[in-house]
């Protein structure tokens, strides 16, 4: 999905059928490692996510004490066949504004499959629309001298959300693979968009893009000859209308009098060709970027400042000194214990990270890094901080 070269393609597929061999010799842990070796070529990869997904819930099946065999038992259909159901459920359930059976829904889901990302996503949809709802009645209540007897709107599923980024990602080389396309019809087909919905959210997703180019291209005040060439290519290839034109200028020229920073992130490393890519995406993003190009800065700036994230190298010049000293350090403070905390390397030794992830440590992003993976962990874990 990211334009592999056949060397990578062929990798990844070797990876992937040797994780198929231990995943049938029931060695499942080997078979965790060789997905993780794929999904570092492909992190975006379905089948590998999938497959991932899969040895996760057969490694805590394998984990619980054996059932003695009877016939109910070997008849017993898998748990895991029953999320495009659950799926569905939850999504009736929305429109129907039955918060509490679409998270029971949602945890019964999490009950078969405990890392189960969707699921996670919807629960935080449940509590938003149901905040909505009550905020709505208590508002009609307040209002009207009567009781409405309109029916109240149609909520969107919450499975739309989800689509909706998945086709930013994809679109955001300009084009759609055929493999991505592939992709794409199979999730329509999982949660049950229809081809209406696809095209409707489509054209919003391809306003947006044009909407941030032209946010960038207006950043410095000045819009240039390039940029200019790059916008008329997009409002070609997207087919943006001059009527979308104008609205996007009034959503810059909004955005404008309203941005407000999204989040604090202290970046640590000492490599200052990694951490210009990391500030110039961050900031496009609009996070508030801090820099520490050592450890003993890092401690310094956490004097004054408490970050919403803290991406750090493992390794330094500082002989003695790495980033799991930080971590440890930050572990000590109470006001930083909260604090999401991840480290980038290109040291990629998978033992390694699997002990840093067991002390606490919440992701592991493999130089040279991909930012879109970065923006994809840092916004999912400050969603899940926000929650808490």
């Amino acid at each position: 999905m990211y334009g592999l070269d056949n060397t990578s393609r062929e990798s990844l597929q070797k990876h992937l059928r040797t994780a198929d061999e231990f995943f049938r010799q029931r060695k499942y842990e080997d078979a965790l490692v060789e997905i993780e070796k794929a999904l570092t070529i492909d992190p975006r990869n379905t089948l590998a996510r999938t497959f991932q997904e899969r040895t996760r819930l057969a490694v805590k099946q394998n984990q619980k004490p054996a059932a003695p065999v009877t016939p109910a038992a070997v008849q017993a259909e898998d748990p895991s066949k029953q999320l495009p159901q659950l799926f569905r459920d939850i999504d009736l359930h929305l429109s129907a504004k039955d918060f509490r059976a679409a998270t029971a829904a949602a945890q019964q889901i999490l009950a078969i499959d405990p890392e189960n990302f969707y699921a996670k996503a919807y629960l935080d949809t449940i509590d938003q629309q149901q905040r909505d709802h009550i905020a709505e009645v208590a508002n009609t209540v307040q209002s009207a001298p009567t009781i409405s007897v309109l029916p109240p709107p149609d909520l969107p599923k919450g499975s739309l959300a989800m689509y909706r980024e998945m086709l930013k990602e994809f679109w955001f080389d300009g084009k759609i693979s055929n493999e991505e396309s592939q992709q794409l019809h199979a999730v329509r087909q999982l949660f049950g968009i229809s081809a209406a919905e696809h095209t409707e959210i489509e054209r919003e997703v391809k306003v947006q893009a044009y909407v941030d180019a032209l946010q960038m291209a207006w950043k410095d005040g000045v819009v240039t000859e390039n940029e200019q060439k790059v916008l008329q290519m997009m409002r070609q290839r997207y087919s943006i209308s001059a009527e979308e034109h104008l609205s996007a200028e009034m959503k810059i020229e909004e955005a404008r009098r309203t941005r407000t920073s999204r989040g604090t992130i202290l970046l640590v490393d000492g490599d200052m060709e990694t951490l210009t890519g990391m500030i110039a995406e961050l900031k496009r993003r609009n996070f508030e970027v801090l820099i520490s190009h050592y450890i003993d800065d890092a401690l310094q700036v956490l004097i004054n400042r408490t970050p919403d994230i803290i991406i750090s190298e493992i390794f330094f010049d500082q002989p003695g000194v790495d980033g799991f000293a930080l971590y440890t350090k930050i572990g000590q403070l109470e006001h930083l214990r909260h604090v999401p905390f991840f480290f980038m390397s290109s040291y990629s030794d998978d033992k390694v990270m699997r002990a840093g992830i067991r002390l606490g440590i919440d992701h592991f992003f493999r130089k040279p890094l991909d930012m879109k993976l970065v923006v994809t962990e840092v916004e999912a874990a400050l969603r899940i901080q926000r929650a808490v």
